[in-house]
């Protein structure tokens, strides 16, 4: 009898086991050599901008790392080696009592990510993988886009006082860079009330303009043809702002803000801008 319940017991585990491994996510090792335990003390990441960001084990981060690492399955050199000439390459480190450093290939554009060991072996990163990663603080460089399209106000070219980049990742979801505010935006003076309709390098999807008056005063709503159209006090110094939207694809969308100041007769006249 204690020998069938022996076996009843061996043959629960061996069923229960598996089970435990699908819900944690976790199928095996990946390309770790041992157990994730020994490299359980602090996950390293080095962006392409060269910065170094690190994270203990009881980050969200390390969880992302760790999880790519476990789940990567192998892939041949050549499509490895393909995707490294075309993605961005983040450096990858878990460290405890061993230490093991990987490559990262992400794109966001397929999206696709690719691991890559020092000893030349490649590993394709599970989708879910891909998009955790791509999602992650440490990847927030990616979403820093180029400059947005040039804005000109007579012979003057605007230069943004706010830029935020957005993008739809496959998944769904939606990252964006953060709104970067310039700390000391330049300031344009706009000497004619007749003539303050901005020139656009590209079309916007959406343009916005508000105009106030020193004390905060909303004088004007609207876009850039009514803007020409209305009727703004003379007598009272202005500040407009221009919010211009592009999408730069299916997937891509940058909003961009824009100011500039109309001051009012009396002040020119005296001759102060």
């Amino acid at each position: 009898m204690k020998r069938r319940i022996i076996t009843l017991l061996v043959c629960l585990a061996a069923a229960i086991t598996p089970a435990i491994l699908i819900i944690l996510g976790v199928s095996g090792r990946g390309l770790l050599p041992d157990s994730l335990e020994l490299y359980s003390e602090s996950a390293s990441v080095s962006t392409p901008s060269g910065d170094t960001l690190t994270y203990s084990a009881a980050s969200d981060e390390y969880a992302v790392i760790s999880r790519a690492i476990l789940t990567a399955e192998g892939s041949s050199r050549e499509s490895a080696e393909a995707a490294s000439s075309e993605y961005v390459r983040f450096d990858l480190t878990l460290k405890g009592e061993r230490s093991l450093t990987v490559s990262a290939y992400l794109s966001y554009t397929e999206p696709c990510g690719y691991l890559a060991t020092v000893g030349d072996k490649y590993y394709k990163m599970t989708d879910e993988a891909t998009y955790a990663m791509l999602e992650s603080t440490f990847c927030a460089c990616l979403w820093v886009g180029e400059a947005p399209p040039a804005v000109t106000l007579g012979d003057m070219t605007l230069e943004v006082s706010l830029v935020e980049w957005t993008y739809v990742l496959p998944s769904g979801t939606e990252v964006s860079s953060g709104e970067y505010i310039a700390r000391e935006p330049k300031k344009y003076t706009v000497t004619s009330h007749a003539d303050i309709a901005p020139s656009l390098e590209r079309r916007p999807d959406v343009i916005s303009i508000v105009a106030m008056t020193s004390d905060g005063t909303r004088i004007f709503e609207g876009d850039a043809e009514e803007l020409a159209a209305a009727s703004l006090p003379s007598d009272v110094c202005i500040s407009v702002i221009y919010s211009v939207e592009w999408r730069m694809g299916a997937r891509e969308c940058v909003r961009a803000a824009y100011a500039f100041e109309i001051p009012a007769k009396a002040e020119k006249e005296d001759g102060r801008t």
